[in-house]
């Protein structure tokens, strides 16, 4: 198994804190024991929501960050997506912050059947990696290559709140979103009432 979530703690199982919650992934076998532990971070937040071994073995870890140093560069302010990509030891192969200046949380990815991945969770920026809000929170739905550069990049909702929380990769090379939505307008119509499903 691989777990990913994150760690204030700085002994027991954890070392390797950064400062405040680190991402903190473990590796374990069969029977639960312990193959290897590592954290990853700054010295401020830095949160994992998601994890999936990629097809070369190694893992991807999706999450977010409030950090400007330590394991983390390029973050464009509040919070970002926040990737990893390691390999199948736990070593770093790259790291990359996806945002802008408000709050943008990832909440599910995919590899892709290219090698890529494609990444949903929701963004109130309207600048840096993100355009196209229609207000408030949107899906975001950002397409990576292998290497985690931007293939493209875009917004989903209405001047509600809009928030992916699943996607997957359709057997025709798109993809379907899952999330709630409390618009009515936008691209969102039907709404029942509150907050929908929205897929």
């Amino acid at each position: 198994f691989v777990v990913a979530g994150w760690s204030w703690s700085t002994d027991g199982n954890v070392w390797g804190n950064h400062g405040g919650a680190d991402s903190w992934v473990l590796r374990l076998d069969a029977a639960g024991d312990t193959l290897w532990t590592k954290c990853y971070g700054g010295s401020d937040w830095d949160e994992a929501y998601a994890i999936l071994q990629t097809t070369d073995g190694g893992y991807i870890v999706a999450g977010g960050t409030g950090s400007t140093d330590g394991d983390v560069s390029g973050n464009h302010g509040d919070s970002d997506f926040w990737i990893l990509r390691l390999d199948a030891a736990g070593d770093t192969l790259w790291t990359k912050c996806y945002g802008g200046s408000a709050c943008d949380m990832v909440e599910d990815m995919q590899q892709t059947t290219d090698g890529g991945f494609v990444l949903a969770g929701q963004s109130s920026s309207t600048d840096g990696d993100v355009w196209g809000n229609h207000g408030d929170d949107d899906f975001w739905i950002l397409r990576l290559d292998a290497d985690g550069d931007t293939l493209w990049s875009k917004c989903y909702g209405g001047s509600g709140d809009d928030e992916a929380s699943a996607i997957q990769q359709t057997s025709d090379g798109g993809f379907i979103v899952a999330g709630y939505s409390s618009s009515t307008d936008g691209d969102v119509q039907g709404n029942q009432g509150s907050y929908d499903y929205w897929v």
